[in-house]
C-alpha cells in the first residue's frame, strides 16, 4: 500500500490522519519514511477506515436548485 497514493486519495495528510484516528504528525512521519506501519495497512485494507470525502458534483444538464 502506497502512502503517497493514500494521501492523494484523501486529499492531504490531515484528512488521512483523521480517517485513521492518528495525528497528522504520524502520517507525516510515514510519508518521510515512504511507508506505513503494517497494522495501519491492514486497517485500510480491511475497510476499517472512513472513506475519503468526495465533493458532490451536479449531474450534467442540471442547474443549481433545480430537480
Amino acid at each position: 500500500m502506497d502512502i503517497y497514493e493514500l494521501v492523494k486519495r484523501y486529499g492531504n495528510q490531515t484528512k488521512l490522519a483523521k480517517a485513521l484516528g492518528v495525528s497528522r504528525a504520524a502520517v507525516n512521519q510515514w510519508v518521510i519514511a515512504g511507508q506505513m506501519p503494517k497494522g495501519r495497512i491492514w486497517q485500510v485494507q480491511a475497510g476499517a477506515v472512513k472513506p475519503p470525502e468526495k465533493p458532490l458534483q451536479p449531474i450534467s444538464g442540471e442547474s443549481k436548485g433545480e430537480v
